[in-house]
């Protein structure tokens, strides 16, 4: 699975899209898991689309539940695994590490890499 990275090779700059996104952090018992609602409105796309789909927005959200987070973007930059670790940093807890290493940030790039393999 290739995660954040192979999800935004789909995401279009003309397009709006809406989808879910898992994001784990840790292995094993540490694992966590959070669900984000990703809500993508290209840059390049017309003003009547973007329009459109965010009037659609509380019946496709309703239908892609249950999530933790919302993540609006609407361009590349801003799908970056960083980022989005960042917002699941500022909304999300857990207690103690999720890595089998330790680590004193369970929400490191690290932590997500490793839960990436299973």
């Amino acid at each position: 699975s290739g995660s954040v990275k192979e999800m935004a090779t789909f995401l279009k700059p003309t397009e709006v899209a809406f989808g879910v996104l898992r994001m784990g952090f840790g292995s094993g018992k540490f694992k966590r898991n959070f669900w984000l609602f990703i809500h993508w409105a290209g840059e390049s796309a017309p003003m009547t689309q973007r329009g459109k789909s965010n009037g659609e927005l509380p019946n496709v959200k309703a239908k892609l539940q249950p999530t933790q987070i919302d993540f609006f973007a609407a361009s590349a930059a801003e799908i970056k695994i960083e980022q989005i670790i960042a917002k699941v940093t500022a909304y999300c807890q857990v207690d103690g590490s999720t890595s089998k290493k330790g680590d004193d940030n369970p929400f490191s790039l690290e932590a997500f890499e490793e839960g990436l393999t299973e």
